[in-house]
């Protein structure tokens, strides 16, 4: 049995010799069969790529000009695992609440340091001074303060830095040092892994967007449009290897400002901020320099002044039974709550108002256009509820860059539907500068005082002072949305504005609102973007729209001016035709003229002399005398004559006052037919 295996072996070795032998170098696919193993892999590679070109398909496109479904997205999102993951390890941080402190009120505990002084001015000096520094100094490699963490090397989705992985580096803003270097994570001491661990939340929460943004994009897209997720690695300069790289030391300063604008946020005791550019893109951290980051509304001299003498709501309090304000207008046994807007009722035409039990009062839109807030007069305390501006923003929140919309703003925790995100801050004047920037106060109510209308002209301009919301972008189907709330008793002319929620919003979403009304969206769009790049299928004016657009007018423009072009030759044409039948009737009146008085008019068989020997005549004489033959050339001459004499005498206005200037010298004018023409006078 044995011989025979071998035998059976040898047989099918030799028959599939002979068939390899047999088989050209370029078969036919039709043709040729393959053995049913690489018919099998050729089948599972065609699957492969099948699945890869459906999965590719089923990813949605963020292109400007396309459309996406926003729900379709979330949903792809909550069965991602990467994304599970992330959500369950961060959600845990989303519950603490904060508190936003007065502002004569700051927590003086928080040291000033002035880190983003030192790296703006700073940067500039070189590293030999920084090295002369440094050894001034004696503290070694590790013995320096950290300010904090510039970047990290690179790292995969949900992952936390390993202090023991030698293979992993850190760039590190060390204190009184402008320009950051980097160092091993293995080298870090101990003492500072609280600094490693507030890192590793940053990086946590940019991995929402991260996750999000390749979603929507596809990996592939991502890293093309958003290059700079992590930073290279190098050595740099001098003793302290400070970076050299433009774009580290960009992240160093936009990292600065974030540094001081957390350091405003923890002593008004609110969550931090963060300011992340991923783009390829011309720096642009020069905007964002010249923003005074503020957390409260800041009055003009004239606006304090002006406030000072209103308090038109001084009635607007609740009861001392109300705690919480957490009731309805249904439920509730209490009928007078700030809360309860059935409740609140105006009381004149200045804009008063009062407090009524519910269903006394007028209503109105004033119900559906503002909220109100609790005040120190009411009779709740801390507690209540009906203080969510007062108490500032309760997540974190990251102003991101687009490689094309510029900066705008994301969320990295959930925010439920109706609930607060942020206050719209900035300077309160009563004349705006920058349209871009201004929310004009009470822009729906007009108050009515002594028989006439007046529109209050106070506005929140954020040009120069404002917070994060001033980075918020446009949206034809908007996440959040502005509302006109009343938190001091001045009068419905002052008042705040109070983003919420419209709906459920996920981690790594861009927070919009809507710049525009519903009547005057389009116009309006059109003339501040040219094209809206909200890309949401309810888009007013998307890009493909405004391509064709400037493509039709385009093309109606050049046939316009094709039009005025053939009108203007058509008149040119018409007027020449009308002179020369002018100066052929002018010479055929001579003509008659010449025939009365029994002179011989210039006929066909006349020939005309020039006053000339060897000079070249015009080009009709030296062609006719070349020809020999004899035309009639009165009327020639005559129109030649009369050209030249319009062209040397200034045009037509030249031959009148010529033709005056010789009626007054001879008395009466010298006939074509009497005079003598020489080449000078062509």
């Amino acid at each position: 049995q044995d011989d025979l295996s071998v035998k059976a072996k040898r047989r099918n070795s030799e028959t599939s010799e002979a068939s390899s032998a047999d088989v050209p170098e370029q078969t036919d696919k039709k043709t040729h069969q393959y053995p049913t193993a690489k018919r099998r892999l050729c089948s599972l590679k065609k699957k492969e790529e099948a699945s890869q070109l459906r999965d590719q398909s089923r990813k949605p496109s963020l292109l400007p000009d396309a459309a996406y479904n926003i729900n379709k997205i979330n949903r792809l999102l909550m069965r991602d695992d990467r994304y599970k993951k992330l959500y369950k390890r961060c959600s845990p941080r989303w519950t603490k609440k904060y508190e936003l402190r007065p502002e004569d009120a700051q927590n003086d505990d928080v040291i000033d340091y002035a880190i983003d002084s030192e790296v703006k001015i700073r940067s500039s000096e070189g590293h030999k001074i920084w090295d002369v520094q440094w050894a001034r100094s004696g503290k070694g490699d590790t013995g320096f303060e950290i300010d904090f963490v510039v970047a990290s090397s690179p790292r995969e989705i949900g992952d936390l830095l390993n202090m023991k992985d030698g293979s992993k580096s850190l760039l590190f803003k060390y204190s009184q040092y402008p320009v950051p270097s980097w160092q091993p994570i293995n080298l870090i001491e101990r003492g500072r892994a609280k600094l490693v661990d507030s890192f590793d939340n940053r990086n946590l929460d940019l991995d929402f967007i991260e996750t999000r943004l390749c979603m929507e994009l596809g990996e592939a897209e991502f890293k093309k449009r958003f290059p700079n997720r992590y930073l290279a690695f190098e050595d740099g300069v001098g003793k302290g290897r400070y970076v050299v790289c433009q774009r580290s030391l960009y992240v160093n300063r936009l990292r600065a400002i974030e540094w001081r604008w957390n350091y405003i946020c923890a002593r008004a005791g609110l969550p931090p901020l963060y300011i992340v550019d991923w783009t390829d893109e011309l720096e642009d951290d020069k905007s964002l320099w010249d923003l005074e980051f503020v957390l409260y509304l800041v009055q003009s001299p004239s606006v304090r002044a002006m406030l000072s003498n209103f308090n038109q709501l001084k009635a607007l309090r609740c009861e001392k039974t109300c705690r919480k304000c957490t009731q309805t207008a249904r439920t509730s046994k209490i009928s007078r709550c700030c809360n309860i807007k059935q409740s609140i009722d105006i009381m004149d035409a200045r804009g008063s108002l009062r407090m009524v039990d519910v269903g006394e009062g007028s209503g109105g839109p004033l119900h559906a256009l503002m909220d109100f807030e609790c005040s120190d007069a009411c009779g709740c305390g801390s507690s209540c509820e009906n203080r969510r501006l007062q108490k500032g923003r309760q997540m974190t929140l990251v102003v991101f860059r687009e490689p094309t919309k510029g900066w705008g703003v994301r969320c990295v925790s959930e925010i439920q539907k109706g609930a607060y995100v942020t206050e719209y801050i900035g300077e309160v004047t009563k004349h705006g500068g920058n349209n871009n920037y201004e929310f004009q106060m009470s822009s729906f109510q007009a108050v009515t005082a002594n028989g006439k209308t007046y529109k209050t002209p106070l506005i929140i301009g954020a040009e120069k002072k404002g917070n994060e919301s001033r980075f918020f972008a446009h949206s034809c189907s908007p996440n959040t949305e502005p509302i006109q709330t009343i938190v001091e008793r001045h009068g419905l002319f002052f008042h705040h504005v109070a983003f919420n929620a419209l709906r459920r919003i996920l981690p790594g979403e861009e927070l919009t609102f809507s710049y525009f009304g519903e009547e005057d969206a389009k116009k309006k769009i059109k003339m501040m973007f040219g094209a809206c790049s909200c890309r949401s299928p309810e888009c007013h004016f998307p890009a493909d729209k405004h391509s064709a657009s400037t493509s039709d007018g385009s093309s109606k423009k050049e046939s316009v001016e094709e039009k005025k072009k053939s009108r203007k030759r058509a008149r040119m044409e018409v007027k020449v035709e009308g002179e020369e039948d002018e100066k052929r009737g002018s010479a055929d009146k001579s003509e008659e003229k010449d025939e009365r008085r029994g002179r011989e008019p210039i006929g066909d068989d006349v020939h005309v002399d020039y006053e000339m020997d060897d000079q070249p005549g015009p080009s009709t004489r030296s062609s006719n005398s070349m020809n020999g033959e004899t035309k009639k050339r009165g009327e020639k001459i005559t129109i030649d004559a009369m050209k030249k004499e319009e062209e040397n005498e200034g045009g037509k206005k030249g031959a009148e006052r010529k033709r005056k200037r010789e009626e007054g010298e001879g008395g009466k004018r010298v006939s074509k037919r009497n005079r003598r023409y020489s080449p000078s006078q062509y």
